[in-house]
């Protein structure tokens, strides 16, 4: 076994300990899963960086990606997606590795801020696990999708555009994060969050869609050439909203939440423990929250270190549901099943 060889099984061992995580941690409530993703990939980024060949020289290729100096490319070979080598039948495994590596510093910090500005507002919304597979099902479905459309095409030949040459190796998460925006798209299409467009501030989701989307479309159609993998990012989009609406369908995903009586009541009670504009945040959360144990994940986190404002007693207690003036009243929260 050569040395690029050993790199690449480290990384594969990697990225199996990171897939393990996002489906073991989040049910024992220890973490979201868009945020074990971004610190996955973040990972396995300094993993590769550490094992080049020249960085204990003290060359480092932070921006720009590495040159053929480096073993980098050669990681991306046996890492990277291929439509050519899945045609033979071989390296299969990387539909799902490529989405853990990338090429450079900008790609890497570019794709980690989409997935953490979209991801953690949309699980939420939609649960850990059904983000878990969301965040796979586009990144492995927008290469299955390039590998139909490229096979056609089939002749292994350098001089053809790179959107259709089967040759062309993709890295990078983007697929499935642009799976993320489609999901998002077509479930909460107003909802709006924080991101960087014209200006760093809150836009709605279907104006985040058109752009990105309608960019990569017109990328697409025009065969430009310019080592994005636009296709890939124009596939994910479309199978995150297909997959979005098949776990709506399937009820995987709940509509929007009436609220009874009890859970008005509830907002009230901690709204009137509220101080701080971070307490303040919680509250509205809570309030819009559309799936029952994300509410109750965000009532156990905000009751962690509330307090009633008049007497001070606390709720961190599981049998206590009021404080001791009676101006904080939980009614039977604790004792409902959720």
């Amino acid at each position: 076994m050569n040395t690029t060889d050993l790199f690449a099984v480290i990384t594969v061992i990697e990225i199996i300990i990171i897939i393990l995580f996002v489906f073991i941690l989040p049910r024992m409530k220890k973490a979201m899963v868009s945020m074990i993703l971004a610190m996955g990939i973040m990972a396995v980024f300094i993993t590769h960086v550490i094992l080049d060949s020249r960085i204990l020289g003290g060359e480092v290729p932070f921006f720009g990606g590495a040159s053929e100096n480096f073993r980098l490319p050669l990681l991306w070979g046996q890492l990277g997606f291929r439509v050519s080598d899945v045609l033979e039948g071989r390296e299969l495994y990387t539909l799902v590795t490529a989405l853990f590596v990338h090429a450079d510093i900008l790609h890497l910090i570019m794709n980690l801020l989409v997935l953490l500005l979209l991801g953690v507002p949309l699980e939420q919304k939609i649960g850990a696990r059904n983000f878990a597979i969301l965040f796979f099902a586009a990144g492995i479905g927008a290469g299955l999708i390039k590998l139909l459309l490229v096979a056609p095409f089939g002749d292994i030949n350098s001089g053809l555009n790179t959107i259709i040459n089967p040759n062309s190796t993709g890295i990078g998460a983007s697929g499935a994060i642009f799976g993320v925006l489609g999901a998002f798209v077509a479930l909460y299409p107003k909802e709006k969050v924080i991101f960087p467009l014209i200006l760093i501030r809150p836009w709605p989701v279907f104006i985040i869609a058109l752009i990105y989307g309608g960019s990569e479309t017109i990328m697409v159609l025009r065969g430009v050439e310019d080592g994005v993998g636009h296709l890939t990012h124009f596939n994910g989009l479309i199978v995150g909203v297909g997959v979005a609406l098949m776990m709506k369908k399937m009820k995987m995903i709940a509509g929007k939440r009436k609220w009874k009586k009890s859970d008005k009541n509830l907002v009230s009670e901690l709204g009137k423990m509220a101080v701080s504009d971070n307490d303040k945040k919680t509250v509205r959360k809570i309030e819009k929250a559309d799936l029952p144990e994300i509410r109750v994940a965000w009532v156990e986190h905000f009751l962690e270190n509330a307090a009633c404002p008049r007497c001070g007693t606390g709720f961190e207690a599981v049998d206590k549901n009021e404080c001791d003036c009676g101006y904080v009243s939980l009614g039977d929260w604790k004792m409902k099943d959720h």
